[in-house]
């Protein structure tokens, strides 16, 4: 709270929520979408905290599609959204759509031609030890430029008859059904 309160975000009309230096009231928007419910506990917790630090979040539920259209369009503050890259097996895509220059899903703006190079070194490069490598070096760039803050991997609870078995939550959250799943 000190570093707040050092760069003039105060609470200067009392009512708990802190405004800018300029005095202009701060409330962001935290966008979700209703297909994922364990956004709304992840964006509550998020509201909750910010709160005791005297910062205003105002949740806003949408559904996919339109969160998508918002993410495209920048038009958010804070947006909670699930990304998997599971089904796909490969990073290249999320790379490209959600961090270079000109991906779709790039809306807050990521820059780095650094990063583009070695994504589109990605995009033309089929051996596989190269392109772990060319993945780890991107994500790396990601991660030094703190371009996303990833909040969380939900853990699913699955509810089966008790001739089902074999079912298993993993952080992939993506494959439940293995050689392990067996019917009786």
């Amino acid at each position: 709270m000190q570093l707040l309160d050092d760069a003039g975000y105060l609470d200067i009309d009392g009512d708990g929520y802190r405004e800018t230096p300029d005095g202009e009231e701060i409330d962001l928007t935290f966008i979700y979408y209703t297909g994922r419910p364990e956004q709304q506990i992840v964006v509550e917790a998020m509201q909750a905290e910010c709160m005791e630090l005297g910062i205003k979040i105002t949740p806003q539920v949408y559904d996919s599609q339109t969160v998508m259209d918002l993410l495209k369009s920048g038009d958010y503050d804070l947006c909670c959204v699930s990304i998997n890259i599971m089904n796909i097996g490969d990073p290249e895509s999320h790379l490209t759509t959600y961090f270079t220059s000109d991906g779709t899903y790039n809306s807050f703006g990521f820059r780095n031609a650094e990063f583009d190079a070695i994504v589109e070194e990605l995009s033309a490069t089929s051996d596989a030890d190269a392109r772990v490598e060319l993945v780890k070096e991107a994500e790396q760039i990601l991660m030094d430029e703190s371009v996303c803050i990833y909040f969380c991997y939900p853990i699913m609870n699955f509810v089966t008859t008790s001739n089902v078995s074999g079912i298993t939550s993993t952080p992939a959250d993506y494959y439940w059904v293995s050689e392990e799943t067996d019917i009786q």
